[in-house]
């Protein structure tokens, strides 16, 4: 099918967020089936099954949005969405790791009233013992995919598409709550939800700067200096 004319009107808007979103982690959990463990196969890998999900879930969802981009908007993730990385944003990585610092110590009380077992995200107890191989591609998975096709699903269509039926501050603070809460829906543990409120303050503040510069890549660098902290907390318990 032909790319759309430029100046063709855009038709996506918020029912295409949750149907990529919808789509990609739907298509990550089929594919990661076969290596998840169960009642009838304890002895399958937790690391490899979280792996494909993740890879699977980033491709699918980007794959969904170059489609809705394709056929409703103007052909490309850049003009449509936003999606630009300029290496003049990459500062802005030590800003996200202050966000991810400063929340952590912030509910650091809050966590320790959870017990023992359930004060970190699943997602790091699950990679403690985890190969160099499985080890490299959370690693790129966490700090290269997830910020980058988050970006694109939340900043990028979800907020634009509100940006379009509501004021900037509004638009901001529904994209920021649905960034939040939905993360717990794909994690549902008492670490996931104590850390709500911190995944609240990265959509907000990235979502501010997405709206204020439209474009993706400042927001994409705060996403991948907050998901560091999760890198370092992995590879420090391995």
């Amino acid at each position: 099918m032909p790319a759309p004319a430029p100046g063709r009107v855009v038709r996506w808007g918020i029912p295409d967020f949750f149907i990529a979103w919808i789509v990609g982690v739907v298509a990550g959990g089929i594919a990661a089936a076969p290596f998840s463990p169960g009642p009838s196969a304890p002895n399958r890998d937790a690391v490899t099954a979280t792996v494909v999900a993740l890879l699977v879930q980033s491709f699918v969802s980007v794959a969904v949005v170059l489609w809705v981009s394709r056929v409703k908007g103007r052909g490309s993730l850049a003009t449509d969405f936003g999606l630009v990385w300029e290496w003049r944003e990459s500062p802005w990585i030590a800003i996200g790791a202050g966000i991810a610092i400063g929340a952590g110590l912030a509910l650091y009380p809050l966590s320790q009233l959870a017990p023992k077992g359930h004060r970190t995200q699943d997602i790091v107890d699950t990679f403690k013992a985890s190969s160099g191989v499985a080890t490299a591609l959370f690693v790129i998975g966490v700090l290269v995919l997830a910020p980058t096709v988050e970006e694109l699903l939340f900043r990028g269509v979800l907020l634009r598409a509100l940006l379009r039926r509501m004021r900037p501050g509004p638009a901001i603070l529904v994209s920021g709550l649905v960034f939040a809460v939905v993360h717990p829906l794909l994690d549902p543990t008492l670490g996931s939800l104590i850390a709500v409120p911190a995944l609240f303050a990265l959509g907000m503040f990235s979502g501010y700067q997405a709206a204020r510069t439209g474009r993706l890549s400042r927001s994409i660098a705060l996403h991948i200096g907050f998901n560091a902290l999760t890198v370092i907390q992995v590879l420090s318990a391995k």
